[in-house]
């Protein structure tokens, strides 16, 4: 499943992306930071990395995943 989420989301962020993944017992937290979250809307950021999740995930694998922040290395940088 981690690997899975992985790949998934690293295909969402493109190049330079990174993904941290978090298990808290049998749920999942994920973080995409990607340069093309670079000035887009956080709805419509959701709604990429929902729409690859929701294709790409069994419906078993997706009720273990809790939920995807999505960042911007700008983002990141200033909350540093």
């Amino acid at each position: 499943m981690e690997e899975t989420l992985r790949r998934i989301l690293l295909h969402v962020g493109g190049p330079n992306s990174s993904v941290l993944i978090r298990r808290d017992n049998w749920r999942f937290v994920a973080t995409l930071i990607t340069p093309a979250f670079e000035g887009v809307h956080e709805l419509e950021r959701q709604e990429r990395v929902w729409e690859a999740l929701i294709d790409g995930l069994s419906d078993t694998e997706a009720e273990f995943l809790e939920f995807v922040f999505t960042e911007a290395p700008s983002e990141l940088a200033a909350s540093g």
